[in-house]
């Protein structure tokens, strides 16, 4: 089992909804157990046995965990969203970063400077407010990052971490998905093997776009 403890901060209080919401529709933790005391919240969760892709077995076999990244969106994209209770899509993203700004909860010392470029999170939240595209809806995990999938060879275990998981844009996993295998590997050598496997041409703006996003969480 897996016990996890954190205040009742509404992510986690989310986080547990989803488990219950996904249980027959995705791989994820079986929930035993949940209880609120003292303002913090406890969830016991079934264990997950594998790996997470961040993990030596993966990272030594890039063509194999890039064939397990791109199964884990498919396994996304294949939960129904016609009546989801989760919206996440960019216009509810950027209400919670404002408020993330607003409340002085963005870091900016957390920046990835090689693509954010701006001066503050007041300037970077008026550009994405400006910007906002067109979505291509799917129920998406959110944080989609390789120490949040967890596989034993090719075959998916489970996903944890789900507190941002909700109906929200393709390219929202896609973007962060990209981010965490180059930054895993050290190199973009696999990126264009991702979109392949995937089926789909990088649109670099919309990748862009959405880790600029993740910058205010």
């Amino acid at each position: 089992m897996v016990l996890k403890i954190d205040q009742s901060h509404p992510e986690f209080i989310k986080e547990i909804q989803v488990l219950h919401y996904l249980q027959g529709k995705l791989a994820v933790p079986k929930v035993i157990c949940e209880e609120t005391i003292n303002g913090y919240t406890y969830l016991l969760m079934e264990r997950i046995h594998g790996h997470m892709l961040s993990d030596d077995v993966f990272i030594h076999h890039p063509v194999l965990l890039v064939e397990c990244l791109v199964d884990g969106l498919k396994a996304l994209w294949n939960v129904p969203i016609e009546g989801c209770p989760f919206d996440e899509s960019i216009a509810k993203k950027l209400e919670t970063a404002a408020h993330h700004v607003k409340t002085h909860q963005v870091d900016m010392e957390d920046w990835d400077r090689e693509f954010n470029h701006f001066e503050s999170p007041e300037s970077l939240l008026e550009y994405l407010i400006l910007h906002q595209p067109i979505e291509d809806r799917v129920f998406s995990h959110g944080d989609y990052c390789l120490p949040n999938m967890i596989y034993d060879g090719h075959q998916l275990k489970g996903m944890i971490d789900l507190g941002r998981a909700g109906v929200s844009s393709k390219w929202q996993d896609i973007s962060l998905a990209v981010r965490s295998l180059e930054y895993n590997l050290g190199t973009d050598q696999y990126t264009s093997l991702f979109f392949e496997k995937l089926g789909m041409t990088p649109n670099h703006e919309l990748i862009k776009y959405y880790m600029l996003v993740d910058e205010l969480f």
